[in-house]
C-alpha cells in the first residue's frame, strides 16, 4: 500500500466477487491498476464466460464512453403529494421475504419500492447545478485547486526525499484557502450590513429572523441520551465485550446476551418516524416506510432478528 500510495495509479478492481475460486473457496487476489488520468475512462468487470480456470475472466476497456457519470446516476424519487395510501397498502398487503438477513432485505426494498411505484407519481430529475455559497468567488475556487493539487503532491511524495518540502507547501496552500474563505466572508458581511440602510426588510432582515428561528428549534446535545441510545442498540454486556480471555460458557451464551426484537419496538420506531425527513439511498419515502412498518410488523421482526442471529453467529465464530 505504501509503494502504491507513491505512484500515480489507481485501483480498479473493486467489489465483493471472487476473481479466483478452487474447491468451493474463493478469494480476490487479481489487481488491475491504471493512472489516474485514464482512470475515469477505465471500466472493469469480471466475465462470466467459461475459461477453464480457476482465475475468472477480467474484461477492461479503456476509451471515451466507458466512464460513468455520478451526475447521471440519480436515484428514484417520488412526489408526497401524490401518495395514495389505500393503493400502497394493497401493493403491501402480501409482503412476503424469505432467506437469509441479505436476501430479505433486498426482497424487502424491492417490494417496497414497487409499492410507491404503484401509490405514487415519480419526480421529474433534476440536472441543475446547485446553486454555489454566498461567498464564493473566483479567487476561492483558484485557491481550491492549488490546494487540492498540493494535497496530491504530498500524499504522493510519502517515501521520497521531497516528502518534507511537499508537506511545507500543503500546509501553506491549505492556510491560503482558509485565509481567503474567512476574508470574502468578511467582506460579504460587511456588505449584508451596508445593505440594511436602503432596504430595512431585504436580505439582511431574512437571515437575522431565519437565523432566530433555526436557534429557536435546535436543541442542545445530550450525553445521557446519546449513551443511552448505544447501550440499547448495542445491548451486549461491556464487561464481555472488553475481556481479552473469554471463558467458553460466555461464547456458549452469546446468543442469549442479544435481545430479539419485538413487535412493540418495531410499532414504536414507526410512529417515530418524521413523514418530512429526506429517504434513504433507495429513495423509499419516511411516510411510506411509516405505513409499511405499521402494517407488516411481523415481516420487518423476521427481517431485524435474522440480522441479529447472523451478527451473533459471526461474533460467536470470531471469538
Amino acid at each position: 500500500m505504501e509503494s502504491c500510495a507513491a505512484l500515480d495509479i489507481a485501483l480498479l478492481s473493486f467489489g465483493s466477487e471472487n476473481t479466483f475460486t478452487r474447491g468451493g473457496i474463493g478469494s480476490i487476489i487479481d489487481l488491475t491498476f491504471t493512472s489516474s488520468s485514464l482512470f475515469s475512462a477505465t471500466k472493469w468487470q469480471l466475465s462470466e464466460l467459461y475459461t477453464a480456470s480457476d482465475h475468472s475472466a477480467i474484461i477492461c476497456t479503456i476509451g471515451e464512453g466507458t466512464a460513468v457519470s455520478t451526475r447521471s446516476l440519480s436515484r428514484k424519487a417520488y412526489r408526497l403529494d401524490t401518495f395514495d395510501p389505500v393503493a400502497f397498502s394493497n401493493a403491501v398487503h402480501s409482503l412476503v421475504i424469505a432467506g437469509n438477513a441479505e436476501k430479505r432485505a433486498s426482497q424487502m426494498a424491492c417490494q417496497l419500492s414497487r409499492a410507491c411505484d404503484e401509490s405514487m407519481q415519480a419526480r421529474k430529475t433534476f440536472r441543475r447545478h446547485h446553486v454555489p455559497t454566498y461567498w464564493w468567488n473566483e479567487n476561492i475556487a483558484e485557491a481550491r485547486r492549488n490546494c487540492i493539487l498540493a494535497r496530491r503532491r504530498y500524499q504522493r511524495a510519502r517515501g521520497r526525499p521531497n516528502y518534507a518540502e511537499q508537506q511545507l507547501r500543503y500546509q501553506s496552500a491549505r492556510k491560503m484557502l482558509r485565509k481567503s474563505i474567512r476574508d470574502s466572508k468578511r467582506e460579504r458581511f460587511l456588505e449584508l450590513c451596508d445593505s440594511a440602510e436602503y432596504d430595512a426588510w431585504g436580505k439582511a432582515y431574512k437571515t437575522v429572523v431565519k437565523r432566530l428561528y433555526a436557534g429557536k428549534q435546535a436543541q442542545p446535545s445530550d450525553p445521557s441520551k446519546l449513551k443511552l441510545i448505544v447501550e440499547t442498540v448495542f445491548s451486549i454486556r461491556h464487561d464481555v465485550l472488553h475481556t481479552q480471555a473469554i471463558p467458553s460458557s460466555h461464547v456458549a451464551a452469546m446468543p442469549s446476551l442479544i435481545d430479539e426484537v419485538s413487535v412493540e419496538e418495531v410499532l414504536t420506531i414507526a410512529r417515530s418516524l418524521r413523514p418530512s425527513k429526506a429517504p434513504g439511498p433507495d429513495g423509499i419515502p419516511n411516510r411510506a416506510l411509516k405505513l409499511a412498518m405499521s402494517l407488516q410488523p411481523a415481516q420487518f421482526v423476521q427481517l431485524f432478528n435474522m440480522c441479529l442471529m447472523e451478527r451473533t453467529s459471526f461474533i460467536t465464530e470470531a471469538w
